[in-house]
């Protein structure tokens, strides 16, 4: 469980399954503003339940992918999940446009029951997949 400076502003961290690709997803309630996320860094499904107005609201992402890059000097990866197909073109951009300061990149998506692992490096793609 992590927690914020204010007692009633905290937020509770754990896993679940992914509904899609049945890998361990991360799942955050945040109790301040009643909001559920999920993402999965296996695959990219992300899905945020919030009460708008007295009205549930969910927002989700499938089959868009998920990235995770290691910056050099740093011991942490970045993950994260797409949003839009038009996403993965922007990464891979990025990632060439940064160069040497990139240590590991690699973008992910559920594709016909298989998880489909893209690695960019030195501007070349590799693609590989993984049986679910």
């Amino acid at each position: 469980m992590t927690t914020t400076n204010e007692d009633k502003d905290f937020s509770h961290i754990d896993y679940t399954e992914c509904p899609i690709c049945g890998n361990e997803a991360i799942s955050e309630i945040v109790h301040e503003t009643h909001e559920e996320n999920i993402q999965c860094h296996s695959c990219g499904y992300a899905r945020r339940l919030s009460i708008i107005d007295g009205k549930l609201d969910m927002q989700e992402y499938v089959n868009f992918g998920c990235y995770k890059v290691q910056m050099k000097g740093s011991p942490t990866l970045e993950c994260g999940s797409f949003t839009s197909p038009e996403a993965e073109q922007a990464f891979v951009e990025l990632i060439n446009n940064l160069g040497d300061k990139v240590v590991h990149a690699e973008y992910s998506r559920y594709i016909n029951e298989m998880i489909e692992t893209t690695t960019v490096v030195d501007g070349e793609i590799h693609k590989i997949q993984i049986d679910e």
